[in-house]
């Protein structure tokens, strides 16, 4: 069985909806995930998934959606007040649930499950920080 990671980062700002701590604050962090692929075979290449395809799918979303963005809670009242203000309209990506490391690890293992089918996605690890991180594996 062969193995291979992707790491892609990116910037963004969130807080977490009804949380009791300092995290309840709008702030920001450097965000990495790793994205692990298993296979039995390889490619005509001799490749599991070819790198720079992983990185363009997966970087064109996360850049469209994430990237400089502020990922929220979709129950959380700030969306309403943001959106009233036109410069901040589409800066806003909505989530179900609070944007824990733990939230987008699932998210983006779900988002990219079959994408690059046959080659199976077994895990994803978001870091929050260099220091900080959460796997979702299925």
């Amino acid at each position: 069985m062969f193995k291979i990671t992707k790491e892609i980062e990116w910037s963004a700002a969130h807080r977490l909806l009804d949380y009791n701590g300092i995290c309840n604050r709008l702030h920001g962090h450097s965000y990495k995930a790793v994205f692990t692929f298993v296979s039995d075979v390889l490619d005509k290449d001799g490749m599991v998934i070819d790198f720079t395809y992983i990185k363009k799918v997966v970087s064109n979303w996360i850049n469209q959606h994430w990237d400089h963005m502020l990922i929220l809670n979709m129950g959380d009242p700030i969306i309403e007040i943001l959106n009233k203000d036109p410069q901040y309209r589409g800066w806003i990506y909505p989530m179900q649930g609070n944007p824990t490391a733990e939230h987008m690890a699932q998210f983006l293992f779900y988002n990219f499950q079959s994408e690059f089918y046959p080659v199976k996605l077994i895990s994803v690890e978001v870091f929050e920080g260099p220091k900080s991180s959460a796997i979702y594996e299925e």
